[in-house]
């Protein structure tokens, strides 16, 4: 086993342990006595929120799990000199955060941020998300209407799970309920999945400065885009209150990941497939939650949609 790429993968329980170890050693400490020199304790001693710390934390190690994928499969070299460069500036994540919340700094990253211009969320609202909308719709009925997977008695289970999923979201979905809410991720997998295990969204097309790229790839970075805009601009775009990102939705987005990072060591055909399916599933189902936010109106609608167009890709290979 190639050690380097461990040690990529656990980096951040690596690298805090060996910085609190150094830490306390400075301070002429015991190097096992507990303090509170870890880097959640670091984070939210700078009135940094319980939720915000646990994704920062997150996004750390989804980095460093990336990072170790691509020392794997592209290069070695890179991945090593980017390693040693997010090492070194974790060591010293105390100063960098400290600089940061500074109040002359923080002023001058609101002025940087009110400096965006008061059109972008109307150009965000108005333009880039139905033009989003209109090729995903788009997709969903070019696949509708040219693919299929040859028939599995499957197929049938999946049918009766539909109308079971559908009964419970008629009695739930009207109280807000969260899981109600995942029946929309359940079906847009369960659409790919019987439609997506084939080549259509893996047919290389030339593009310019990119020179191939597939379907499936130009469809993960629009609706990645999408997203990260939606999360930079929220409060200028709606008055929506809550947050986003539920705890539930990042839970899953880790485990998607996880399976998409494990499958790249599997040698099962199809398995680079199936994590692309759930990864672009649960893309579509978060730019589903954009529009609903900006959009209530269209909640309805686009819900019992989900189960309209899988229920239609079940019957369609059922025949």
């Amino acid at each position: 086993m190639d050690l380097t790429f461990v040690i990529i993968v656990f980096a951040i329980p690596i690298a805090d342990t060996l910085r609190v170890l150094l830490v306390r050693l400075k301070n002429r400490k015991h190097p096992f006595m507990a303090d509170s020199n870890h880097i959640h304790h670091i984070l939210y001693s700078q009135k940094i929120r319980h939720k915000t710390v646990v994704m920062l934390i997150h996004l750390f190690v989804i980095t460093f799990v990336l990072l170790a994928v691509y020392y794997a499969k592209v290069s070695q070299m890179v991945a090593v000199f980017i390693f040693g460069v997010l090492i070194t500036a974790f060591f010293f994540t105390k100063q960098i955060v400290e600089f940061i919340i500074r109040t002359d700094n923080l002023l001058a990253y609101g002025r940087f941020y009110k400096s965006i211009p008061k059109l972008s969320p109307k150009i965000y609202g108005r333009i880039l998300v139905p033009a989003a909308s209109v090729i995903v719709v788009a997709l969903f009925i070019t696949i509708l209407i040219t693919r299929s997977n040859t028939f599995q008695p499957l197929y049938q289970i999946f049918l009766m799970l539909l109308i079971g999923a559908l009964f419970y979201s008629a009695i739930t979905l009207r109280k807000n309920d969260y899981y109600a809410e995942l029946l929309v991720l359940f079906n847009l997998i369960l659409f790919f999945t019987l439609t997506g295990l084939n080549n259509f969204f893996y047919v290389q097309y030339s593009v310019p400065l990119i020179v191939q790229i597939n379907l499936n790839q130009l469809l993960i970075i629009l609706l990645s885009v999408m997203i990260v805009l939606f999360v930079l601009l929220k409060e200028r775009i709606t008055n929506y209150k809550q947050q986003y990102l539920a705890g539930s939705d990042i839970i899953l987005a880790v485990l998607i990941l996880f399976i998409y990072i494990a499958v790249q060591f599997i040698n099962i055909p199809e398995s680079c497939r199936i994590s692309d399916i759930m990864l672009r599933s649960y893309l579509v189902f978060l730019f589903y939650k954009i529009i609903v936010i900006i959009n209530p109106r269209t909640h309805f609608y686009l819900y019992y949609l989900s189960f309209i167009v899988s229920a239609i890709a079940v019957i369609k290979s059922l025949f």
